[in-house]
């Protein structure tokens, strides 16, 4: 984060924020230049998560997904949306969706937006 930002959110000056830093032994914070995009770098794209390859990397999220974005590379689904089987979608509404949750294996969520979805009532409101 650069000292301007820090400054933006805090609203310390810009020159207490930089006295500070330097007070502190901090460096300031450099933009990944666009020069370390190597073909390498940009193969990797899409092939993994963002977040994990900017870790790889080194460099901010920010700076993976804009060139990710850049060069019309998907991005990577961390984990694949649910498969609905008619097993599961025979569930809801027939439990707490916390307790469908757990039996199917997927988040609370999930499974209130698949039964708002099919217009399904909660089982809450069955009781």
């Amino acid at each position: 984060m650069t000292d301007k930002d820090l400054s933006g959110i805090t609203g310390i000056p810009v020159w207490s924020v930089n006295h500070k830093r330097n007070a502190l032994g901090i460096a300031p914070f450099e933009w990944e230049r666009p020069s370390s995009w190597t073909p390498e770098r940009d193969a990797l794209l899409g092939t993994d998560t963002d977040a994990a390859l900017a870790d790889q990397f080194g460099v901010s999220l920010g700076c993976v997904s804009a060139r990710r974005n850049q060069l019309n590379i998907k991005a990577m689904n961390p984990k694949p949306r649910h498969t609905w089987a008619a097993q599961h979608i025979a569930l809801l509404g027939t439990n707490f969706d916390s307790k469908v949750s757990q039996l199917i294996g997927i988040s609370t969520s999930a499974v209130q937006l698949k039964r708002s979805e099919l217009n399904i009532q909660s089982y809450a409101s069955n009781q």
